[in-house]
């Protein structure tokens, strides 16, 4: 694990140093670019200095061990620049983090992270003058604390419909997290739309994908989702988040026409949708909704030339409504939902007074907070405070050795433990047993959960968790149990421990659901009936199959959703 400095204002940079100190760093993106990095490795690059081109990322770190890039020094963030397609490059590129860059004048993606990139973090970096600040093709990766603003389009021609840019985040893939980030000005104009852009924008077929404590602001609108005839999404979560005069909140292509798609489970909740002057829908659908859509507990507030929905929408409930009436045909009041002033602090601080009938509703209900500043901490709308030191945060690192219990700080810990109880925060924490039978947590963020030796019960929360194993005790009898394994988003680390199986993602050649393989290559045997995996050791063979996890059981599970290292 080793650290590379780059820093081309050093008289004494030469991509010919070994890049090791800070006294003899590297000088150009290039000596970055070709250099094969080693899990755990970081590349730190000196504050206030610009780079021309796109810094290529290839190298894979581990979920223990992530490639880092980040800055080091006082001064603003580094500086990628270039006009051509993508500054910040992820090509193939797995378990690494990019944390406080400014990537400037993409013609396309500021940051591009490629269908083959996966559980990536992207966090406290800022992308302006670009087409797309992120696109995201990859899965399982983290996008949070981003300032993303002044958009410009990727196609702007003349005729026809193929105009598109300007977009916050581009989410082309599934099982992604995209939190606590500010886009302002994602709009640019357009030939064929007159404006285009917008904060998040789903393409083709997605799932599995939560947009969560965003602030997005003076945009052309806060969410669209289209593809081509046959495509759907499904699992869609939009919550927490604060819309400001975005025109609407959102355009889904439920029907026919050039880009309609099917929209299956898609939910709206804790959001505060505020539109201050023009007039329109605020939730745009193209065609009948249908039962998978849901919208609770937000609060929407309008001016009078606007309507909350454009079609009529059952499945509501607990929303307060102002400024106008809910559909075009009327006002229908569903479950717990009310229509008035909600009393916010003021016109650009949308927590609510003290007694406000909207309590309990809106972006600010709870505990999460969306994010209001710029990763550089200058305001860019509201009041609150700047959530720069939540999931994504590769700064702080605690180490416990106590003998009754340890509990991270927020940001991102490293925390290994003889404890027998380990709890982790909203950040993105890898937590580490002993020897003893330990009790992990790792509440919200995307944690990484090491059981070590013994009987281990571990839990990951929230988040896109890592449960790895790669203990010696897998092959003699410890047996750690998984409380809330979630096939959707959560992976199982085999480590180093397991013979006979190839590297990467399993395949179903080398996995089985029943109660005994049926082939000698299935080493990992899941009995979903009562949530036991084991491995055997010689998969049909004589040899006994040794239990080394227990979900609960019915969980369902996938080869896919085991890695082996």
């Amino acid at each position: 694990m080793a650290v590379y400095y780059l820093d081309n204002s050093a008289a004494t940079a030469s991509d010919t140093n070994a890049g090791t100190s800070a006294a003899a760093p590297f000088r150009s993106l290039a000596a970055i670019n070709n250099h094969a990095f080693q899990p755990g490795d970081t590349i730190s690059i000196k504050a206030g200095t610009t780079y021309q081109g796109t810094l290529s990322i290839t190298a894979d770190g581990t979920a223990s061990a992530p490639i880092t890039f980040n800055s080091y020094g006082t001064g603003a963030k580094p500086i990628i620049q270039s006009s051509g397609t993508n500054n910040i490059l992820l090509n193939g590129a797995n378990y690494v983090v990019v944390d406080g860059l400014d990537a400037r004048g993409a013609s396309r993606g500021g940051v591009s992270v490629d269908a083959a990139s996966s559980h990536n973090i992207i966090t406290n970096s800022d992308v302006s003058n670009a087409g797309m600040g992120m696109e995201i093709y990859g899965q399982y990766n983290q996008l949070e604390s981003n300032y993303i603003h002044d958009l410009k389009m990727v196609v702007n021609t003349p005729g026809g419909v193929d105009d598109a840019g300007a977009i916050g985040f581009g989410i082309f893939g599934s099982h992604n997290d995209f939190g606590y980030n500010k886009i302002v000005n994602a709009k640019a104009p357009s030939y064929d739309y007159g404006t285009d852009g917008g904060g998040f924008e789903t393409w083709r077929s997605v799932s599995d994908i939560r947009i969560h404590d965003n602030w997005v602001q003076d945009s052309n609108g806060f969410f669209e989702a289209g593809g081509m005839a046959g495509d759907t999404i499904d699992g869609i979560t939009l919550d927490h988040n604060v819309s400001l005069n975005n025109g609407d909140f959102h355009c889904l292509h439920n029907a026919g026409g050039t880009f309609g798609i099917n929209v299956g489970s898609f939910k709206e909740s804790y959001n505060t949708i505020v539109q201050q002057s023009g007039s329109g829908a605020q939730m745009v659908f193209d065609g009948p909704v249908g039962t998978g859509f849901q919208f609770d507990h937000n609060i929407v507030d309008v001016a009078s030339g606007w309507v909350m929905f454009n079609q009529e929408v059952s499945n509501r409930s607990y929303n307060r409504y102002d400024g106008a009436q809910i559909t075009p045909t009327g006002s229908n009041y569903m479950t717990g939902e009310s229509s008035g002033d909600p009393q916010f602090v003021s016109s650009t601080d949308f927590h609510l007074q003290a007694g406000s009938p909207a309590t309990g509703l809106g972006a600010y209900a709870g505990t999460t907070s969306p994010q209001t500043t710029t990763t550089s901490g200058a305001s860019v709308g509201g009041t609150t405070s700047p959530q720069t030191t939540s999931g994504g945060d590769t700064t702080a690192t605690a180490t416990a050795t106590a003998t009754a219990s340890a509990t991270t700080t927020a940001g991102a810990d490293t925390v290994t433990t003889t404890d027998k109880i380990l709890t982790g925060t909203k950040g993105n924490d890898v937590l580490t047993g002993g020897a003893g039978n330990d009790q992990i947590s790792g509440l919200g963020g995307n944690d990484a959960l090491y059981g070590g030796a013994g009987n281990d019960v571990l839990t990951g929360g929230a988040g896109f968790d890592t449960f790895v194993f790669d203990s010696a005790s897998v092959l003699i009898g410890g047996v750690d149990r998984i409380t809330d394994f979630n096939a959707k988003q959560d992976i199982i680390d085999l480590g180093t421990q397991f013979a006979g199986i190839p590297q990467g993602s399993l395949t179903n050649d080398y996995f089985h659901v029943g109660t005994a393989a049926e082939t000698l290559n299935q080493h990992i045997v899941y009995n979903q009936g009562t949530g036991a995996m084991y491995y055997d050791p010689d998969g049909s063979g004589p040899q006994a199959q040794l239990e080394f996890a227990q979900l609960a059981a019915g969980t369902p599970l996938s080869a896919s959703n085991l890695f082996h290292y």
